[in-house]
């Protein structure tokens, strides 16, 4: 029997999220507020993190490098040999329960800036090696300027204290500096005690230099502004004691420093965020463009001073500002009688300002607007449109914040369809907005931590007479629909939501994106399509306005775009450096023209299969938020994908994003915290060829929109998809020595379509044999997702007889034959297997655990060059250096998807007796164990085979239970069950209460 199941996924890359709201102050040019920061940084946090960082000799900054640390540490997570798993390690308990950090470190400092990461590592490990030192692991990091120092781990303190005295000598043309690393305990207890003397200020002018801070704060004996392409308007200030800390908190906190009011708090433990405290400032949005800092003030009785954030270059105001009381006290009061429903109605520049707040902290966040559908929509939202949010602390609501940066950032979704397809002349994309929420979108995002909205659809209607203009069909429909929408969208993010769309064809973005630049006139916008969408009415090869939106935004292409009737009310507002595509691959010339000549960023599918989409987006991110965090716009056009997973669309083109790839973007835009508004659009369920193709298409969409909002695919939620069932073909005769052909070839090609789908749809896939022969089908599915995929086999046999070599002719002793490129020659044309082609090279699969190989077997191996571990390969080694080579040779160079196939018979019959060809010597508990533990924490399992349980062949019931106990095990270690415990998250230890100690005294 095959059974199928769902596991988690791992692929996705953990991002810091930055500060949750980054406010614009006209005093400032529009760089961010540090009243909307996150809470105080704690300078501890970092320190269970695996690596220390060295003292310099040019003393470069510590405590920027500390807070480097847990980035860094996870990028070397991502890049080294032995891979940790991010859920695993990044929860409370895991790190409770986690090994020691290596006892044994040396940190090497004045490495070769000019040479590679992978020559350093080397050369480290030959240089110690040369030494009769025994190097366990080489990790390799590069400073902000550039320098580069390494980590090197030895097995033993011996090895340790003679590699110190290697210190001075050469590497490379540079001496090296060796140092012992500092144990993780010292570290903590230093960066505790300095941050109890160190205070964080926030509020400070953006042009203060240290040498003027060093001024106002005369008792510090450091000072340091955090680094970066602009000052963010903070410091950390350092103090002899903690006495002197609490002195200039008192006498500093509150007051003007170079015509700013500073706001001072302690780091760490002693941080009022970290307390609850409470604030003295409410943040207010959604106010109308003509409130002023009088009329604002005005409306908040007891207030002291109130400021509005204009946009630097406009000078019109972002829709929300800053009121401050003289006591904290008044500042509670203030949002207390909102939250009781008193239901004020505040006179702010002649608009009725409704503010109705229960309490609850996703209210306190947000103010519905009016939920619409059909009819009235714009009057019913217009209303709507000025109410206001008023937050006391800039965000931060009850007893226990916890996080700030996460909190601050509950979002209020608001989800608008628009049901249009007048931009192109295929109908059916104006259904799209409901396959979408029959799909279980709503469902969907009501489980993530926000409050969802739903105004419904908007309705467009066809302008009678629209002739063609200038080659351009449909233009006043199109525009007018486009207006609309702008004004809909406009006014939900005026309210405060994050604005998903749903179309509808892509030219609706040119309303959604003008709509939003409204509200954010700094925004940016990734646009995810096969088509670059930015042919002018001038270059269109069709007239189609789904081709063209993009030009309509671009201030440069202002004057290649003719007046066009319908669209009086559109003016360009982005320039080419606020827009980078991806996933291009059907470019028109005139297009193509237009990227190249305005130096337009964009990522073709080739540009994604040259560089990986970490780097895209990595790239993408630095270049539009890197120098400025602003509002993302994301606009994704369904066809991005591969037509095999998104068929159900207009204009399809093949080499398309793969799943991951697609949910890897939109994973990397949430991380950021900017995600302002989304479209997602072109589901056009008429064009889809079944109900399948349909329901597919429109479950892409909302897996789409919940990983931009949140969702993740980290949380292992399991689906048991039961049993496949096989048939046996009657007179399946015995061909060319091998057996039962046509009835392993069907069953085969049945399994793999059933897996492929499984990791179409984004699952980890686990499947339950059923005998050997079945990887043909299971490798073969999981390779039409994932063709770079790897192989680990781990198997007391080596499977890789050809119908020639098998003394047998059972086909679970071939099946590996039948995927490699390199035996195509060598396996004959088999009835059964004409849909089955060799993908695999010698290179793509690793043996672990053989000890019974044929001849002919043995010749493959040799022959190939295939690398295989045997049982003595394992005794003479060890498994966790076979587990190391292993992994280093399938996926050091680059990371890819891994298979594991694993044979229970690899297992000493002592363990597994319950399995048809048992072979005595085989691995123990813990090396089995130890493997799939291995492979779990590089976070690139993909899919995994569990076969050859036999319970007939159990020769009692207990044989029975522990063969099958030890696949459970197996299966559950390479999905992330650990022998050092696998808890629930746990945030907090349980504190004693008074009358607990009280009682234990007694």
């Amino acid at each position: 029997m095959v059974r199928l199941a769902k596991g988690a996924n791992k692929q996705a890359t953990q991002k810091a999220n930055p500060p949750a709201e980054e406010l614009d102050d006209e005093n400032n040019e529009g760089e961010v507020n540090e009243d909307a920061a996150e809470e105080v940084p704690d300078e501890t946090d970092g320190a269970a993190v695996e690596d220390t960082f060295p003292q310099d000799d040019d003393e470069e900054d510590e405590e920027e490098e500390e807070e480097e640390e847990a980035v860094e540490a996870e990028e070397d997570n991502n890049h080294s040999e032995k891979r940790k798993a991010d859920s695993e390690e990044d929860s409370p308990d895991a790190k409770k329960a986690k090994p020691e950090e290596p006892e044994f470190c040396l940190i090497v400092g004045n490495l070769n800036t000019s040479k590679e990461d992978d020559e350093l590592k080397e050369s480290l490990k030959g240089f110690f090696a040369e030494n009769s030192l025994e190097v366990v692991e080489v990790r390799i990091r590069e400073k902000e300027k550039g320098q580069k120092y390494g980590y090197v781990d030895f097995a033993s303190e011996e090895d340790l204290d003679k590699a110190l005295e290697l210190n001075g000598q050469t590497l490379l043309d540079q001496e090296l500096k060796l140092e012992k690393a500092p144990s993780q305990d010292s570290k903590f207890e230093e960066r505790k005690e300095k941050n109890a003397r160190t205070l964080f200020a926030k509020n400070l002018p953006f042009s203060a230099t240290p040498e003027e801070l060093k001024k106002a704060f005369k008792e510090a004996i450091d000072l340091r502004i955090p680094t970066g392409d602009k000052n963010k308007g903070i410091a950390y200030i350092v103090f002899e004691s903690e006495a002197v800390a609490e002195k200039v908190m008192e006498e500093i906190n509150g007051t003007e420093i170079l015509g700013r009011t500073v706001r001072l708090d302690f780091v760490g433990e002693k941080s009022k965020n970290k307390r609850g405290g409470q604030f003295k400032t409410l943040f207010v949005r959604g106010l109308s463009e003509d409130t002023t800092d009088e009329t604002l003030k005005e409306a908040f009785k007891g207030s002291v001073s109130a400021r509005i954030v204009s946009d630097r270059e406009t000078g019109v105001s972002k829709g929300y500002g800053f009121v401050e009381f003289e006591t904290e006290k008044d500042c509670t009061a203030a949002k207390e009688s909102m939250e009781e429903g008193v239901m004020e109605a505040l006179a702010v520049a002649g608009v009725v300002v409704v503010v109705g707040v229960e309490g609850a902290l996703e209210e306190a966040m947000e103010v519905d607007m009016v939920e619409v559908d059909g009819e009235g929509e714009e009057e019913a939202a217009g209303e709507a449109g000025e109410a206001v949010e008023v937050v006391q602390g800039v965000g931060v609501a009850g007893e226990d914040e916890g996080d700030l940066g996460e909190q601050s950032r509950l979002q209020s979704v608001a989800v608008l369809g628009a049901p249009f397809s007048g931009g192109q002349k295929r109908s059916g994309v104006e259904h799209g907005p409901k396959v979408i929420r029959d799909a279980g979108l709503i469902e969907r995002l009501s489980a993530l931590d926000s409050s969802i909205h739903d105004f419904g659809d908007l309705t467009f209607s066809k302008i009678e007479n629209d002739e063609t203009y200038m080659e351009v069909n449909t233009p006043r429909t199109v525009g007018a629909a486009s207006k609309k929408l702008s004004g809909a969208v406009s006014r939900a993010i005026g309210a405060g939501h994050t604005l998903v769309m749903l179309g509808g064809d892509h030219s609706l973005a040119m309303g959604s994106v003008q709509g939003h630049a409204q509200q954010c006139p700094d925004l940016c916008v990734i646009w995810v399509d096969a088509h670059a969408d930015i042919n002018t009415p001038m270059t269109s090869p069709s007239g189609n306005m789904h081709g063209q939106p993009v030009s309509f935004m671009l201030k440069e292409l202002q004057d290649k775009v003719p007046d066009l009737p319908g669209f009086g009310w559109m003016k360009p507002f982005l320039t080419s450096r606020d827009i980078v595509y991806i996933g291009l691959r059907d470019v028109d010339p005139g297009e193509h023209h237009i990227l190249k000549n305005l130096g337009i960023q964009y990522y073709s599918m080739r540009d994604i299969d040259r560089l990986g989409i970490q780097r895209v987006m990595e790239v993408t991110l630095d270049n539009l938020i890197g120098r400025q965090q602003r509002p993302i716009h994301l606009s994704f056009d369904i066809d991005a994908f591969d037509p095999a997973l998104a068929p159900a669309t207009g204009t399809p083109v093949n080499g398309g994003l793969t799943y991951r790839e697609g949910i890897y973007i939109t994973e990397e835009i949430h991380n950021t915290g900017l995600l302002s508004a989304m479209d997602l659009v072109e589901v056009n369920p008429v064009l889809g060829a079944t109900p399948e193709a349909i329901e597919a298409t429109a479950a892409l969409a909302v897996d789409v929109i919940a990983s931009s909002l949140g969702q993740t695919r980290e949380d292992s939620s399991i689906h048991d998809f039961g049993d496949l069932t096989f048939s046996k073909i009657e007179n399946d005769e015995t061909y060319m020595e091998v057996n039962t052909p046509r009835t392993v070839g069907a069953a085969s090609k049945k399994l793999s379509g059933a897996v492929s789908r499984a990791i179409g749809a984004g699952h980890t896939l686990v499947m339950l044999g059923g005998d050997h022969s079945l990887a043909m089908g299971s490798v073969q599915g999981h390779a039409q997702q994932c063709p770079d995929l790897c192989v680990i086999w781990v198997d007391a046999h080596a499977d890789i007889n050809t119908p020639m070599t098998s003394p047998s002719g059972n086909m679970h002793g071939q099946p590996v034959s039948f995927m490699l490129k390199e035996l195509q020659d060598k396996v004959p044309d088999l009835p059964g297997f004409g849909w089955m082609k060799p993908f695999l090279t010698s290179r793509d699969i690793v043996y672990i655990g053989l000890r019974d190989v044929d001849p002919g077997e043995h010749h493959i191996l040799k022959n190939l060059g295939i690398q295989y571990y045997s049982m003595r390969d394992i005794d003479r080694l060890g498994i966790q250096r076979v587990m190391e080579v292993t992994l280093d040779n399938l996926i050091g160079r680059q990371q890819r998807p891994i298979h594991l196939s694993f044979d229970i018979d690899a297992f000493d019959p002592a363990l597994a007796p319950a399995t048809g060809t048992p072979v005595n010597g085989g691995l123990t508990y813990r090396e089995g164990i130890y493997i799939t533990e291995e492979i779990h924490n590089t976070g690139l399992l993909s899919a995994m085979d569990l076969v050859e349980v036999n319970p007939v062949l159990g020769a009692t019931p207990e044989a029975i239970e522990a063969t099958a106990a030890l696949a459970v095990d197996v299966i559950a270690s390479s999905l992330g069950q650990t022998r050092e415990g696998a808890h629930a998250p746990l945030h907090e230890e349980p504190a004693v209460s008074a009358e607990d100690t009280e009682q234990l005294r007694l």
